[in-house]
Protein backbone atom coordinates (compact mmCIF):
# COMPACT_ATOMS: atom_id res chain seq x y z
CA UNK A 1 0.00 0.00 0.00
CA UNK A 2 1.14 3.54 -0.66
CA UNK A 3 2.56 5.78 2.01
CA UNK A 4 -0.04 7.88 3.79
CA UNK A 5 1.94 11.10 4.11
CA UNK A 6 1.25 13.45 1.21
CA UNK A 7 4.86 14.06 0.11
CA UNK A 8 5.83 10.39 0.30
CA UNK A 9 2.70 9.30 -1.52
CA UNK A 10 3.10 11.80 -4.35
CA UNK A 11 6.78 10.88 -4.71
CA UNK A 12 5.81 7.21 -4.93
CA UNK A 13 3.14 8.10 -7.48
CA UNK A 14 5.81 9.78 -9.62
CA UNK A 15 7.96 6.64 -9.42
CA UNK A 16 4.99 4.50 -10.40
CA UNK A 17 4.16 6.72 -13.37
CA UNK A 18 7.78 6.66 -14.57
CA UNK A 19 7.79 2.88 -14.33
CA UNK A 20 4.50 2.68 -16.24
CA UNK A 21 5.93 4.97 -18.94
CA UNK A 22 8.96 2.68 -19.35
CA UNK A 23 6.78 -0.42 -19.44
CA UNK A 24 4.63 1.12 -22.17
CA UNK A 25 7.77 1.87 -24.18
CA UNK A 26 8.87 -1.76 -23.77
CA UNK A 27 5.43 -3.08 -24.73
CA UNK A 28 5.32 -0.87 -27.83
CA UNK A 29 9.00 -1.46 -28.65
CA UNK A 30 9.59 2.24 -29.16
CA UNK A 31 10.48 5.34 -27.22
CA UNK A 32 7.53 7.51 -26.24
CA UNK A 33 8.44 11.14 -25.74
CA UNK A 34 7.00 13.04 -22.83
CA UNK A 35 5.13 15.29 -25.24
CA UNK A 36 3.58 12.29 -27.03
CA UNK A 37 2.58 10.68 -23.74
CA UNK A 38 1.09 13.97 -22.55
CA UNK A 39 -0.94 14.18 -25.76
CA UNK A 40 -2.17 10.62 -25.29
CA UNK A 41 -3.29 11.53 -21.78
CA UNK A 42 -4.85 14.84 -22.80
CA UNK A 43 -2.62 16.93 -20.54
CA UNK A 44 0.13 19.44 -21.21
CA UNK A 45 3.73 18.29 -21.39
CA UNK A 46 4.50 20.44 -18.36
CA UNK A 47 1.73 18.76 -16.35
CA UNK A 48 2.98 15.31 -17.37
CA UNK A 49 6.55 16.14 -16.36
CA UNK A 50 5.22 17.40 -13.03
CA UNK A 51 3.40 14.09 -12.53
CA UNK A 52 6.60 12.16 -13.25
CA UNK A 53 8.42 14.22 -10.62
CA UNK A 54 5.83 13.51 -7.95
CA UNK A 55 4.02 16.80 -8.30
CA UNK A 56 0.94 15.20 -9.71
CA UNK A 57 -2.72 15.54 -8.97
CA UNK A 58 -4.06 14.32 -5.66
CA UNK A 59 -6.86 12.62 -7.58
CA UNK A 60 -4.45 10.14 -9.16
CA UNK A 61 -3.09 9.19 -5.76
CA UNK A 62 -6.60 8.83 -4.34
CA UNK A 63 -7.67 6.64 -7.28
CA UNK A 64 -4.67 4.36 -6.73
CA UNK A 65 -5.34 4.24 -3.00
CA UNK A 66 -8.92 3.13 -3.64
CA UNK A 67 -7.84 0.50 -6.17
CA UNK A 68 -5.20 -0.81 -3.76
CA UNK A 69 -7.92 -1.42 -1.16
CA UNK A 70 -9.70 -3.83 -3.50
CA UNK A 71 -8.88 -7.44 -4.18
CA UNK A 72 -6.61 -7.66 -7.23
CA UNK A 73 -9.32 -9.19 -9.42
CA UNK A 74 -11.71 -6.36 -8.64
CA UNK A 75 -9.06 -3.71 -9.32
CA UNK A 76 -8.23 -5.36 -12.64
CA UNK A 77 -11.91 -5.53 -13.55
CA UNK A 78 -12.32 -1.81 -12.89
CA UNK A 79 -9.20 -0.97 -14.91
CA UNK A 80 -10.53 -3.05 -17.80
CA UNK A 81 -13.84 -1.19 -17.62
CA UNK A 82 -11.96 2.11 -17.70
CA UNK A 83 -9.91 0.96 -20.69
CA UNK A 84 -13.05 -0.09 -22.56
CA UNK A 85 -14.77 3.21 -21.80
CA UNK A 86 -11.64 5.11 -22.92
CA UNK A 87 -11.48 3.20 -26.20
CA UNK A 88 -15.18 3.76 -26.86
CA UNK A 89 -14.91 7.48 -26.09
CA UNK A 90 -11.58 8.26 -27.75
CA UNK A 91 -11.69 11.16 -30.20
CA UNK A 92 -12.11 9.91 -33.74
CA UNK A 93 -9.52 11.11 -36.24
CA UNK A 94 -10.80 12.80 -39.37
CA UNK A 95 -13.84 14.35 -37.71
Amino acid sequence: MFLRDESGATERLGELLREAHHRLEAAESSRISQSKMAARLGVSQRAYVNYLHGRGPTGARVALEILSMLEEEEAIRLLRQWRQWSLENAPRSGK
